[in-house]
């Protein structure tokens, strides 16, 4: 199993963040690998050790339990990035909190835009189109327990898009996050994409002559990913 440590400084006040990311070593094996692109310049710039700093408005996508410490009580979140091979990620997110309880609403996707169809023997394309796009839609339910500790989950529905195909899934995310007593020290876990394997819908396509073309699609697992950290925020001099 691959675990990676990160020990970040950032700003002032500055914030030091001790993560270890677990389920690296599914690279390449599991399905729905768009799931696992992180969301947020401030979450990306530390280095994805956000875990137990996620208290804005991305924190239905890294620790549903962090909705319970969001500045306002209702926060907005949009999120835009240009990805490789002109490609689009996209994510919304909706929180409102009360007193011991909060939820959110969030919606991501990856938009693949027009892709050009070959084939072996039109290696320049074939002068058809099709696109590659997937997408969730989460719904999050966050509790405070005590006044230093909350939990959260989300459940979200996957599609994926390629061409004629879709693959489908119903996966959730759980998350903690404990203010320890020790200034605002706190410690977070969050286990994300949880859920049954992917399998696209519908008949492989048939194989050239000599061939025999598979029955269904093989199945791959959920890119289910742990995250542990701690984080605490202090002034530095000036």
């Amino acid at each position: 199993m691959l675990v990676t440590g990160l020990l970040l400084l950032v700003g002032a006040p500055a914030r030091a963040s001790l993560l270890r990311l677990y389920g690296g070593d599914n690279v390449g094996t599991a399905s729905g690998q768009f799931l696992r692109i992180p969301v947020g310049a401030r979450a990306v710039a530390l280095g994805k050790a956000y875990v137990a700093c996620a208290t804005d408005g991305a924190a239905a996508f890294w620790n549903p339990a962090g909705i319970m410490r969001t500045p306002g009580r209702t926060n907005y979140f949009a999120s835009h990035s240009e990805y490789t091979a002109d490609m689009d990620l996209e994510y919304l997110g909706w929180h409102h909190r009360r007193q011991n309880f909060g939820y959110a609403l969030s919606l991501g996707t990856l938009l693949s835009g027009d892709i050009l169809r070959t084939d072996e023997f039109h290696q320049e394309g074939t002068g058809d189109y099709f696109n590659a796009n997937q997408f969730y839609l989460g719904a999050s339910l966050a509790r405070a327990m005590t006044d230093r500790f909350s939990i959260g989950m989300t459940v979200k529905y996957y599609q994926e898009n390629l061409d004629e195909f879709q693959t489908k899934a119903l996966l959730a995310d759980l998350g903690i996050l404990y203010f320890v007593g020790l200034g605002d020290t706190r410690i977070g876990f969050s286990v994300r994409n949880f859920g049954s394997d992917l399998r696209p819908g519908g008949t492989p396509p048939p194989l050239a002559d000599g061939y025999v073309a598979a029955q269904e699609f093989q199945a791959f697992p959920a890119p289910t990913v742990g995250t542990f950290g701690a984080a605490r925020t202090w002034r530095l001099a000036r």
